[in-house]
């Protein structure tokens, strides 16, 4: 049985950094000041037994936006397992929790000169679990994805369907791991779904779209299309004082039906915590005849949808995005609406 505990989405600030030791002199001290507090808090209910951190909070984003693609590689990108993480086992191990983030990192065995954002959970003991290689990004993104080096990724991990999305059967609850934009992918959450997902960690967003609502609309609809709990954290502003530092903010633990348990209602930084119960999901598994989607999924009706290619894969597979990443990236999206246009998928609008 797994007895009821608390889940924290941590609102953190993130860093304003252009080398990777800073990682581990600015980032991390500021991580366990802020779990330093969070924790005592947070626990006055229930043990807490998961963390989540936002993205950026260990490398910020002023080095992926203003360096080139293979310098990055060079200079700011870590590894996972690493130094890092390392670090962040100890704090796992110290407030006995798994812990989740996500990072910009090199996989020299998939392929060298090239990063990705890639989410992780650490478990209680100090050691990465499980890993997610994020699969969509937004166009200012300067990393890659496993469909950008598909062949070499591919060659690897294979092209299943846990090749791209797996799941940690943990003593807390089955756990999925996304990033950021999957969030509007439902796609993502599905397939994590039809792997037992009963957790979802998804960080975080800093545009528009949060104040707008997107932000909160598509982490309640994933949980309820998916009747699980979503766990988000969002970015604080950055750790200085100067310049123009945007975030999102509005953190939140969603529950299985898509009810906010827990959010912040600003953009500084907080947390939220949520009560996760498991065994209730799990009842709600077995008897709910209603808001129980997958036992009545009609799976053959749906095979081909993904039959033919949109957005080209392999784009980085020989050649470096560089610094011009976003340009080439709205050059093949325009091209994919091209594409959807000429199928008739989309119409053209009148002139």
């Amino acid at each position: 049985m797994i007895k009821p505990y608390m889940a924290v989405a941590v609102q953190c600030g993130y860093p304003v950094i252009t080398k990777r030791e800073e990682i581990t002199s600015v980032a991390l001290p500021h991580i366990k000041r802020a779990l330093g507090v969070v924790m005592p808090v947070c626990s006055w209910e229930m043990p807490v037994r998961l963390v989540a951190l936002p993205e950026g909070v260990l490398e910020g984003f002023t080095a992926e936006w203003t360096m080139e693609h293979t310098q990055f590689c060079r200079e700011m990108a870590v590894t996972i397992p690493g130094p890092e993480t390392d670090m962040l086992g100890e704090l796992a191990r110290k407030h006995n929790v798994y812990l989740m983030g996500c990072v910009k990192a090199v996989d020299p065995d998939i392929i060298k000169d090239r990063y990705f954002n890639i989410a992780f959970l650490i478990d209680p003991s100090g050691k990465v679990i499980l890993k997610h290689y994020k699969l969509q990004l937004v166009s200012a993104s300067h990393a890659i994805t496993p469909h950008d080096v598909w062949d070499a990724y591919t060659a690897k991990f294979g092209d299943g369907l846990e090749a791209f999305f797996q799941v940690a059967d943990t003593d807390i609850g089955k756990i999925g791991l996304t990033v950021c934009m999957e969030g509007y992918f439902p796609d993502i959450y599905r397939a994590y779904s039809t792997l037992g997902a009963e957790i979802i960690y998804r960080p975080s967003s800093t545009d528009p779209r949060v104040s707008q609502g997107s932000w909160e609309v598509s982490n309640r609809a994933r949980a309820l299309d998916n009747n699980c709990y979503m766990v988000c954290p969002n970015t604080a502003p950055a750790n200085t004082t100067s310049g123009f530092r945007p975030a999102g903010g509005r953190s939140m633990i969603v529950d299985y039906r898509g009810q906010v348990l827990n959010k912040v209602l600003y953009n500084g930084e907080g947390y939220a915590c949520g009560l996760v119960n498991i065994e209730e999901l799990r009842d709600h598994h077995d008897r709910a005849v209603s808001v129980n989607w997958l036992p009545g999924l009609a799976t053959e009706c749906y095979r081909k949808i993904y039959d033919q290619p949109i957005y080209p894969k392999n784009l980085w597979l020989k050649e470096s995005p560089g610094y011009s990443r976003e340009k080439k990236k709205f050059v093949h999206f325009f091209k994919s609406v091209k594409k959807l246009q000429r199928r008739g998928i989309y119409r053209r609008p009148a002139r």
